[in-house]
């Protein structure tokens, strides 16, 4: 019995570290870090760069807005207001996106948010529909 399985295998990147190009061959498919616990403008455009040249499926990272603590402490922030600011995060990724002509894969949460997500179905369903819109 023959196995066609894909195997996705998976890696942050755009979280500041200048190497995000040299893990494309290893990987097939990649969560780039919209600017709330690491990232940028640069280093989304980079990453979706590396991306693109290597045929990597880009997703977007998503996060708390916690640099401080890197995005892995629940933050206290009324639902609305973290609407508004994970909205931005992805309007901005993916107008970087779009000027690339770089089709976005997937939306996967960073660090406590990934957390709540999984566990408070009022979050997961927030996230639909900013991914919706």
């Amino acid at each position: 019995m023959e196995h066609t399985e894909l195997i996705d295998i998976n890696a942050d990147l755009g979280e500041g570290l200048t190497d995000d190009a040299l893990w494309m061959p290893w990987i097939t498919s990649c969560n780039i870090a919209c600017g709330g616990h690491a990232g940028n403008a640069e280093t989304i455009k980079k990453s979706i760069q590396a991306a693109q040249e290597s045929g990597v499926h880009i997703g977007m990272h998503p996060s708390y807005p916690d640099t401080n603590n890197f995005g892995r402490i629940k933050m206290d922030i009324e639902p609305e207001e973290l609407s508004i600011i994970l909205e931005q995060q992805i309007v901005d990724f993916l107008q970087i996106a779009k000027t690339l002509n770089a089709p976005i894969h997937h939306l996967k949460c960073h660090g406590a948010l990934y957390h709540e997500v999984a566990n408070e179905p009022l979050m997961a369903n927030m996230l639909v529909e900013l991914w919706k819109n």
